[in-house]
């Protein structure tokens, strides 16, 4: 067990310090006069990871929030930034991932722990909402990372004793991370929910109730009359319903599209850490997708760097029209030779 905990601390290190060592010697390979030919990074590379208490989130940050959830979903106008901050307030850590270029945010999720006894055993239980990334920057490794390290935690916080992780899934996608995440993830298509997950999951989904939000015990879903997902943020086509997972989610919660949630209990293993930890080593050594969202260059940008008259008519005098004058500094008119010199 010891030995898990080592190699997800070092993988973990060794990422961030890869990242680090990466923004480093770009910085340093223009400080010397080259370029460099990071120029189209894909979204999902472009995040950093923020973690803090929800406590500490101050009224910008709210609407901050408020807008990127606005986003993926559509809710009743009378659900408004307060009823957004009861809900983060009920959490205790909170996650944003932004965007370093711009320092944007564009993505979140929140999470609790709990030392408890259920049914006369002592648990752990973890429980996490309101999970959204915006499209172009899914698929990256930092959300597993970031849960991984917290269920690492909770392993040396409270040995020996077993951890549930409690959740409300909107969607297929992140129904998906659940059952590749845990070879004990309830409900599930192919095993029966043990009597002990399914009490875990009733008492869940009725703690969650709302006067806009009711659980049926029937079905486990948490039925919405407030909050819906928008078309884009999540739609199930039929190829994808081939897969039985994806299948049994529709089926399971088949008005997920207008906001009611499947709860889900994982029974988090060392199994499901080395699940997770395999999942990144898979994200980060696979080849990259032809979804990618390229840097948005403006017209008539100025460049950090002038380009030589020499240089210029050597070079690019095929490939781009007129030479722009030089005033110092130059202004070039074409995306393309901006990508060619940075």
């Amino acid at each position: 067990m010891f030995g898990y905990v080592l190699l997800g601390a070092a993988l973990c290190l060794v990422y961030w310090m890869r990242d680090m060592l990466l923004d480093i010697l770009v910085l340093v390979k223009i400080a010397l006069g080259g370029t460099t030919s990071i120029r189209r990074i894909s979204a999902k590379s472009r995040l950093l990871m923020y973690v803090l208490e929800t406590a500490f989130l101050d009224s910008t940050s709210l609407v901050e929030v408020e807008a990127l959830l606005r986003s993926a979903m559509t809710t009743d106008p009378g659900v408004d930034i307060a009823a957004i901050q009861d809900t983060l307030l009920s959490y205790k850590s909170i996650v944003l991932y932004r965007d370093r270029i711009d320092g944007s945010l564009r993505g979140m999720a929140v999470l609790d722990e709990m030392p408890r006894e259920f049914r006369g055993q002592d648990i752990v239980q973890m429980r996490s909402g309101l999970w959204v990334v915006q499209r172009e920057y899914r698929g990256g490794v930092l959300p597993y990372i970031f849960y991984l390290s917290r269920f690492l935690a909770a392993f040396i916080r409270h040995p020996g004793k077993p951890i549930y992780f409690l959740v409300k899934l909107f969607s297929y996608k992140t129904y998906l991370v659940a059952m590749r995440s845990s070879s004990e993830a309830y409900p599930r298509y192919d095993q029966e929910t043990p009597a002990f997950e399914q009490a875990l999951m009733d008492e869940y989904g009725y703690a969650s109730e709302t006067p806009q939000r009711q659980y049926n015990d029937k079905t486990g879903v948490l039925e919405s009359t407030a909050v819906r997902l928008e078309e884009h943020a999540a739609p199930i086509t039929d190829d994808e319903l081939c897969d039985p997972h994806i299948a049994y989610f529709a089926d399971k919660n088949p008005k997920w599209s207008e906001g009611h949630c499947l709860v889900t209990v994982l029974k988090i293993t060392p199994n499901s850490l080395l699940r997770i930890l395999w999942r990144i080593v898979q994200r980060k050594t696979s080849v990259p997708k032809k979804r990618r969202m390229n840097q948005h260059v403006p017209r008539n940008l100025k460049l950090l760097k002038m380009i030589s008259v020499t240089d210029f008519l050597g070079k690019s005098s095929q490939d781009v029209g007129d030479v722009p004058e030089s005033k110092g500094v130059s202004t070039v008119g074409d995306e393309a030779l901006f990508d060619k010199y940075l």
